[in-house]
């Protein structure tokens, strides 16, 4: 019986083994994959990260160009005013030449027939 015994007893310890070793094996398949993920949303976060940081350099580079935009518009506005002004003051002018014409135009008239009536 001691032979029987033993030999349970070896039976015993290498199922144990085996249930032991199953167990390390699926804590470190558990572990690797917990490691995976890990490394997956590492590189994930790193992959954010770098797309953070192209979107801010992008950003704030458009904010530069609309700034710049912003100025030549004005730029633009102010010189389409300046525009419109001086065209303004031309037809002033202009009638005001006119005006002048007519009115030297009617003083030689007028003063012409001082010079009859003298």
């Amino acid at each position: 019986m001691t032979a029987l015994t033993n030999c349970i007893f070896l039976v015993i310890n290498h199922v144990n083994t085996i249930e032991a070793l199953k167990v390390r094996q699926e804590t470190e398949m558990q572990s690797l994959h917990s490691g995976v993920v890990a490394t997956e949303h590492t590189d994930e976060l790193q992959q954010l990260q770098a797309q953070l940081q192209t979107l801010q350099q992008q950003l704030q580079e458009a904010k530069a160009q609309l700034q710049a935009a912003k100025e030549h518009e004005d730029l633009l506005k102010t010189a389409r005013e300046r525009e419109q002004q001086l065209q303004s003051a031309r037809q002033q002018l202009q009638d005001l030449q006119a005006e002048l014409q007519a009115t030297l135009a009617e003083l030689r008239e007028i003063q012409s027939r001082i010079v009859q009536y003298q």
